[in-house]
């Protein structure tokens, strides 16, 4: 789907979207757990 869009540079943009996703899962995993902690919620340690 995204070489439809970015036929020339194609390459760079598949590594953009791959890295963003892989920071995104590193970012909101320990945050979810920090916000499960603070409500009470589960808890894995």
């Amino acid at each position: 789907m995204v070489g439809q869009y970015f036929k020339r540079k194609r390459y760079f943009v598949e590594i953009f979207i791959q890295s963003s996703l892989g920071i995104g899962i590193a970012v909101m995993s320990p945050f979810l757990s920090w916000k499960c902690l603070s409500i009470g919620g589960l808890a894995y340690n």
